[in-house]
């Protein structure tokens, strides 16, 4: 955890029951909650407040490397980037699969999910575009920034409005949700961005990069 007043990193929480390096992670709408990847093709859920260890694992096929992962706002669906060039999204209630996209292109290295509900984002590796997807659907939808042809795209995030979409690479780029088109272009690092996150009410947002710079901006 960063703290941006005393810029300080704080470890508030360890996860080391993964035999392979960890690839994402993200915070349960509840908020104490959170859900690990990994690399060796498993995930887990785990209580940040008790700090105990995870309350369940899984694993979704038996050879099948995990890249990415995101949690639809209702909290009840997990999507997974898959080293298979698929999105796998799994029910939590349910405890398994639930559907499988084909999102070609090789790895998927991100998705992120709309807070609409409605719509989530896709990476891979052997393409320099974004897909957008209808979940109602399991349909891709739209393809956008092909123009751009940036090789490192990597990163995504939609704000807590679900009115604009966030996508990093060798550049940062943000798109409205209204029509799917660009309307910034910022060049803030020098080397490709690997994360990125809206702030509380999107007021800021922030980048790190292969650069080994966090960038925080301001509204």
């Amino acid at each position: 955890s960063y703290n941006l007043e005393t810029k300080e990193v704080e470890t508030l929480y360890e996860v080391s029951n993964h035999r392979e390096a960890l690839v994402s992670c993200v915070v349960h709408p509840i908020n104490r909650l959170g859900i690990v990847a990994s690399r060796d093709g498993t995930f887990s859920f785990h209580d940040f407040n008790t700090k105990s260890k995870a309350l369940s694992c899984g694993q979704l096929e038996e050879d099948l490397i995990l890249r990415s992962l995101d949690i639809h706002p209702d909290g009840l669906l997990v999507g997974f980037g898959a080293s298979d060039g698929t999105v796998r999204i799994w029910g939590i209630n349910e405890g398994y699969q639930v559907a499988v996209l084909p999102a070609t292109g090789g790895i998927v290295k991100d998705i992120a999910f709309s807070q609409n509900g409605v719509h989530f984002a896709s990476i891979s590796e052997n393409e320099n575009v974004v897909r957008i997807w209808d979940l109602r659907n399991q349909e891709n939808i739209k393809v956008i920034l092909q123009e751009e042809n940036d090789t490192e795209l990597s990163a995504l995030q939609f704000d807590s409005s679900g009115q604009y979409l966030a996508v990093g690479g060798n550049k940062l780029y943000m798109c409205s949700t209204k029509n799917w088109d660009m309307f910034s272009r910022v060049q803030s690092h020098s080397q490709r961005i690997t994360s990125l996150s809206f702030g509380n009410l999107s007021r800021s947002f922030a980048t790190v990069s292969m650069d080994r710079h966090l960038i925080v901006y301001s509204a």
